[in-house]
């Protein structure tokens, strides 16, 4: 068991999944009043902010697609089907805000140190 305050209930409490919905859904960036803005945390932005794409991958059809959601290591796969057969402007969009959220805190992490 580890002393930080946010393992209080140790490493696999059920109450840590409201915080961890909050990560994986809707974390974003904090805000600051100085260059560069937009500063990520360290804990992460959420997949909605950071990989909006992936939540194209329900669309994706065909004869394997209940085999392949038994697989996490095959999400490529079947964005690589969904985009293909389906390669909306909106999917488009949501793939290049992923890749600028993405570039963004590289740049932050890397160049400026405000990281919280």
């Amino acid at each position: 068991m580890t002393d930080e305050p946010s393992f209080r209930d140790g490493l696999l409490s059920i109450s840590y999944i409201p915080r961890h919905l909050n990560a994986i859904f809707l974390q974003s960036f904090d805000f600051t009043d100085r260059f560069p803005y937009l500063v990520p945390l360290t804990t992460g932005l959420s997949l909605t902010l950071s990989a909006p794409f992936l939540f194209w991958a329900v669309r994706a059809r065909g004869p394997l697609v209940a085999v392949t959601w038994l697989a996490v290591a095959l999400l490529l796969l079947l964005l690589g089907w969904a985009y293909w057969e389906r390669a909306s402007l909106s999917l488009t969009i949501a793939v290049a805000v992923g890749v600028a959220v993405h570039a963004c805190g590289i740049v932050v992490w890397n160049l400026y140190d405000v990281v919280k």
